[in-house]
């Protein structure tokens, strides 16, 4: 299994994407003893998820060091 950093954005009232989708994906992935963080952007909808996640993913992306 490659070892790339990995995080999940979800929104609460997002109608397009269920929450749920993406705490079942965390669960999964956790039994696989891969922990990645889940992060709540809020209670909005898909596109406004979408304007809150970006600035949190490339910041993310900026601290990351290569390998």
């Amino acid at each position: 299994m490659p070892h790339v950093p990995v995080r999940l954005y979800a929104a609460h009232a997002d109608t397009q994407v269920a929450y749920l989708n993406s705490v079942h994906c965390q669960r999964s992935l956790d039994m696989y003893g891969l922990h990645v963080p889940l992060i709540d952007v809020g209670n909005v909808d898909h596109f406004p998820s979408e304007h809150l996640a970006l600035p949190r993913v490339v910041h993310w992306f900026e601290q990351l060091q290569p390998a």
